[in-house]
């Protein structure tokens, strides 16, 4: 049986292993998207104006704990606040 040359078990060695970095890429690229998702953080961005991103997180939390009746009511405050804050954008745009 004859064997490559160095160099080129190398390159092979190579190739697989960036195929491999490559796979391992995408998988912590899609892991990056994910984030916390606790009352507390959602809270935060609530705080700094961040309405939008504060109601997807507890949604997200709200489809983990559907019976929990303080995520229902806040989701619902914040929802009002989006609206609120939508409705006032419309109507400066119209003026």
């Amino acid at each position: 049986m004859e064997s490559l040359p160095v160099e080129n078990r190398d390159h092979v060695n190579l190739d697989e292993k960036d195929k491999r970095v490559s796979s391992t890429s995408n998988e912590s690229e899609k892991k990056k998207r994910v984030f916390f998702e606790t009352k507390s953080l959602a809270e935060v961005y609530a705080k700094q104006g961040h309405i939008s991103m504060a109601l997807e997180i507890y949604k997200r939390i709200q489809k983990r704990n559907p019976s929990d009746y303080q995520i229902e009511k806040r989701v619902s405050e914040l929802e009002g606040r989006l609206s609120t804050k939508r409705g006032i954008k419309s109507k400066e745009q119209d003026e």
